[in-house]
């Protein structure tokens, strides 16, 4: 499913146009991601980041992917 989404948001974004993933969903790692996006958009730069949000108690906790395509 991951990598239609990507493939249909290559066939309407303009040249000029970014795009912005958020991905929640721990079967969806971020080596299958980055790849996924480099095939449908070779020639933008790509930022993976990780989401997360510290705990009361100080703890991090990793929720999903954050993708900046530009």
């Amino acid at each position: 499913m991951f990598p239609e989404l990507v493939k249909t948001a290559s066939q309407i974004l303009t040249k000029e146009g970014f795009l912005i993933i958020n991905t929640y969903s721990p079967k969806l790692g971020e080596q299958e991601i980055k790849e996924t996006v480099r095939e449908y958009f070779p020639t933008k730069k790509i930022d993976l980041n990780k989401l997360c949000i510290k705990s009361t108690t100080g703890k991090i906790i990793e929720y999903g992917e954050l993708t900046k395509v530009y």
